[in-house]
């Protein structure tokens, strides 16, 4: 986590949310993309983080320069805010309870098969109901409406709007790339591998961070933002074998999760570790471009501070 927000920022927050973070249960699904998920047992499970500082600040930093020539010069002016900014929405958590369940989605609660998600979030609300879906995620849905909010904000030329709400989509859309926020077993819980969500997305993403090259893919306008986050966390639910896997293998080379454990670990997951922040970066610039051309492709030189 984060410092706290600017208070001007931070004292809004408490209106934008619309959730409560659960005590996760337990799953031994290995797939939920078109397959049949195995049954699940309801264990008690530990909080998880979203991705961690230096793995959000790096989709945030690559995600600006995936923007088109005309989007550019708004996100380049305010590159430095919105990488020091990165993990507000983290933050923002412990001023609003609510915010909390846009930051993962345990698919597993919700269906035994993926195309059997429900495709928004008032679709969920009405088959589940408030509680179920405050307990169990709300992102798969959270992240649209969130790119709506910035829309508006654009569409406004609100720039503290804006800068907010861009912050909030890049986190949101940053998350859906971490596998461990797809998942009821988000901390390794399930199958005795307690811990795993940090030693995976901070103390690994922090051992590479400085070998990475990152090279995202072009933003692009998202004809379908549903279709596009569904296919983005199908992708994700994927690897939690190999994480799974490459956690075990490390924790034989060091059972004290030392520098060893550190660097098998960097080893075994340079590759999908690389790739998510990739694809974070690229869904990144993606949702915030979509999002200029909802609000009608304004000019946001005028949003400007005026010393940028």
């Amino acid at each position: 986590m984060r410092d706290a927000s600017a208070k001007a920022r931070s004292s809004k927050t408490a209106t934008r949310g619309d959730s409560v973070r659960p005590s996760l249960l337990c799953c031994r699904a290995a797939m939920l993309v078109r397959c049949a998920v195995l049954l699940v047992v309801s264990l008690p499970g530990a909080e998880a983080c979203a991705w961690g500082p230096r793995g959000h600040e790096l989709v945030n930093e690559h995600a600006i320069a995936t923007l088109p020539a005309e989007l550019l010069p708004f996100f380049q002016a305010h590159a430095r805010w919105l990488v020091a900014h990165a993990s507000d929405p983290d933050d923002w958590i412990k001023s609003d309870s609510r915010e909390r369940p846009h930051h993962f989605i345990d698919m597993e609660r919700y269906a035994r098969r993926f195309e059997q998600m429900p495709r928004t979030r008032v679709e969920a609300l009405k088959a589940a109901g408030k509680k179920y879906v405050a307990k169990n995620g709300d992102l798969l849905w959270w992240l649209p409406l969130a790119t709506r909010r910035l829309a508006e904000a654009m569409q406004a030329g609100e720039r503290e709007e804006i800068l907010h709400w861009a912050v909030a989509v890049a986190h949101y859309a940053a998350d859906i790339c971490q596998p461990l926020h797809t998942t009821e077993n988000h901390n390794g819980q399930l199958n005795q591998q307690p811990g795993v969500h940090g030693r995976f997305e901070t103390r690994t993403v922090n051992q590479l961070a400085g070998f990475l090259e990152l090279r995202p893919p072009p933003a692009r306008i998202l004809a379908d933002l549903h279709n596009s986050v569904f296919a983005q966390i199908a992708r994700s639910y994927r690897l939690l074998p190999q994480i799974f896997r490459a956690d075990q293998e490390a924790r034989e080379g060091d059972r004290t999760f030392g520098p060893t454990y550190v660097g098998l670990m960097a080893k075994k997951l340079r590759e999908p570790i690389q790739a998510q922040l990739e694809a974070g970066a690229t869904l990144t610039g993606s949702f915030w471009l979509t999002a200029w051309v909802q609000a009608g492709r304004p000019d946001l030189s005028s949003a400007l501070a005026p010393d940028e």
